[in-house]
């Protein structure tokens, strides 16, 4: 059957004294720790997840930034670009997309049409997640939705929503960081909060 989620640590190989006609008399063995059911690929819709990619060393700079919002309107997951190394030492670009299976050829037409690409490459991608929720917390400049991991060890990971941050810092005009370190503060007061009512419970 298939292997269950989990890090690949060891592998091994031995062979029998046996020979055998139909199949070769080897045995491979693999040695790995189990992920944590929070942090097991989880299926996604519509068949999966694919990446698209391509590699160009000859484009315009300026279209990257025009590409990638056209394929996130589009319905791309995620794009970003990786600077690489190609043939005979010439810098260039990777472009990576992650994309719902049913918006490949959406996505392909795009790259096709707004680059110098010949072709791409596509790969079926299997994400391992974090589970996640949103907390509200309350700044000076207005409410900023927190998203919150509570799985794996140690305190919770918290990470302020982008477009709420941004929408805030237009509206009261002050710097951006400003409403990003506000955000944080007030996440760190609620889990000081929580923690000393859970420690008033126990006691």
């Amino acid at each position: 059957g298939p292997l269950p989620p989990c890090i690949m640590t060891r592998t091994g190989y031995g062979a029998g004294r046996r020979d055998t006609e139909d199949l070769p008399n080897v045995l491979r063995l693999m040695g790995g720790d189990l992920l944590p059911a929070t942090l097991a690929p989880s299926p996604d819709p519509g068949g999966g997840l694919m990446e698209i990619r391509c590699q160009i060393d000859d484009m315009d700079p300026r279209i990257f930034g025009y590409l990638c919002d056209r394929l996130l309107a589009a319905g791309a997951r995620d794009v970003y670009l990786c600077p690489v190394q190609m043939k005979k030492g010439r810098p260039g670009t990777l472009i990576v997309i992650l994309a719902d299976r049913d918006r490949i050829g959406v996505l392909g037409t795009i790259l096709l049409d707004e680059t110098t690409t010949l072709g791409y490459r596509l790969a079926p991608v299997t994400r391992v997640e974090r589970s996640r929720r949103h907390v509200q917390v309350t700044t000076p400049f207005g409410p900023v939705r927190m998203k919150v991991s509570d799985s794996g060890p140690g305190a919770p990971l918290a990470t302020p929503e982008y477009e709420d941050c941004r929408a805030l810092a237009r509206r009261n005009r002050v710097p951006l960081r400003r409403v990003l370190a506000a955000a944080v503060a007030a996440w760190e007061r609620t889990l000081a909060s929580r923690r000393s009512v859970a420690r008033r419970s126990s006691s």
